[in-house]
């Protein structure tokens, strides 16, 4: 775990944040809550946030996974191999059929 410091911790933490928000967005139908009592612009914001998350979080999860875990995959092998991207497309299309199942 030599390789887990610098430049290559930020890109670990960012894809783990990466898969962490992938799941959270493709298996617990995410969503934001939205207080009743918040002001008009904050509130709209929230709106927007539930409304691109009810159309298109699950996309997003579908397209942010694979990545996610190939880096996370990338930065713990030491590198990213050629075999990292046919294996993140085909998860791809894995979730992607999945979804619209």
């Amino acid at each position: 775990m030599d390789n887990l410091s610098g430049g290559n911790l930020h890109v670990f933490l960012i894809a783990l944040a990466m898969v962490i928000g992938s799941v959270w967005m493709l298996f617990f139908r995410a969503r934001v809550p939205v207080p009743a009592g918040l002001p008009g612009f904050f509130r709209a914001i929230l709106e927007i946030a539930n409304t691109w998350l009810a159309l298109f979080g699950g996309w997003a999860g579908c397209f942010f996974l694979p990545i996610g875990t190939m880096l996370v995959l990338g930065v713990l092998a030491g590198g990213m191999a050629f075999w990292h991207w046919p294996v993140a497309l085909m998860m791809f299309a894995l979730l992607a059929v999945w979804k619209n199942r």
